[in-house]
């Protein structure tokens, strides 16, 4: 077996190993533990240089992005699927420890990019309550890490905050721990700006506005209830809170 939830769960392994030296300490089995390879650049074949891009701005980041970038990015090369899980580094399911690890490994990174990431790391708080510490702790220095190699390599970085999650109400104060280490990240590096566009998601009550969210996703056949990415008003939205952003973010610092 891998080691089960110390990649994309940001679980520690030590705590990993105990558990199941417990579990399996009085039975027969034996468990042996390896460590997957660590994958070259070659392995994703997929990708194309600096893709996908909106106005000069490779986007990074998880099923949020791919949706943008569909919509208001460009794209050269034709995706495998009509409704793409991959987009150059954006990655539906992709969590803050998988991109950091992409960036690290790949030489397709653009010297201005967009950041928009959280939300699957904001959902397994959620499903893992019992690790909440843990993963919290794992995540602040996550986030830092990625921070840190995009202001290396990367002149111009624009980090939006992540949207709420009307499906799961009670993840909202994860999104706004995890919102507040994003607006932190500028203090570290002046080539970091912070797009907060959020606002405009909630009424007047301070109330999720779910008319910018899809309803439901997936073919007619076999629908289910989303609620948790936007739909095109949703990436309008974040689109005009852009154009702001690069527009006030200068080419040289």
């Amino acid at each position: 077996m891998p080691r089960i939830g110390c990649y994309n769960d940001h679980l520690d392994w030590c705590k990993v190993e105990a558990e199941l030296y417990k579990t399996f300490q009085r039975s027969s089995t034996s468990v042996f533990v390896f460590t997957p390879p660590v994958l070259s650049p070659q392995c994703f074949p997929d990708v194309v240089f600096g893709e996908p891009v909106y106005r000069g701005f490779q986007l990074l980041g998880d099923s949020q992005m791919v949706r943008f970038a569909t919509t208001f990015g460009s794209y050269q090369q034709s995706p495998r699927e009509r409704f793409p899980k991959r987009l150059g580094h954006c990655i539906s399911g992709q969590r803050m420890k998988s991109l950091h690890f992409l960036i690290n490994k790949s030489p397709y990174v653009l010297p201005s990019v967009i950041v928009l990431i959280g939300t699957n790391d904001v959902l397994q708080l959620f499903r893992q309550m019992q690790f909440q510490r843990d993963i919290r702790q794992t995540l602040r220095v996550t986030i830092r890490q990625l921070a840190k190699s995009l202001a290396h390599r990367c002149t111009r970085v624009l980090f939006p905050v992540i949207p709420p999650v009307p499906a799961h109400s009670e993840c909202a104060d994860h999104v706004n721990w995890l919102n507040g280490l994003i607006q932190q990240l500028p203090t570290f590096h002046v080539n970091i700006r912070v797009v907060k566009w959020t606002d405009h998601l909630f009424t007047s009550d301070n109330i999720i506005d779910v008319g910018f969210f899809e309803r439901f996703m997936g073919p007619p056949v076999n629908q289910r209830t989303d609620l948790i990415h936007l739909n095109y008003r949703g990436h309008e939205l974040l689109k005009t809170s852009l154009d702001q952003a690069i527009l006030s973010f200068p080419a040289v610092l």
